[in-house]
């Protein structure tokens, strides 16, 4: 008899724990609602930026006269010695 009661009292328990996690994930979800619509609207600021800056690029290309600055800029900014 011990051995049943303890069978239930264990079945109890998890049904009880499933229970309690099923309405704080529902409590969650509520909670967390307003902060999804925020980080969507700030993820699709973010996106328009980049598409924004990616269509301007040439906009914000600097003319410096140097052919190889791509592929030397730590000569040009540190001195080290030229790749090519």
């Amino acid at each position: 008899m011990i051995v049943q009661r303890e069978v239930y009292n264990f079945a109890l328990a998890e049904l009880l724990r499933t229970i309690e996690e099923s309405e704080l994930e529902k409590a969650l979800a509520n909670y967390l609602k307003p902060f999804e619509a925020k980080f969507e609207a700030k993820t699709e600021k973010k996106d328009d930026m980049w598409t924004d800056f990616l269509e301007n690029i040439d906009k914000y290309a600097v003319e410096t006269g140097i052919k190889d600055l791509a592929e030397n800029h730590d000569h040009y900014l540190y001195g080290t010695p030229k790749r090519t």
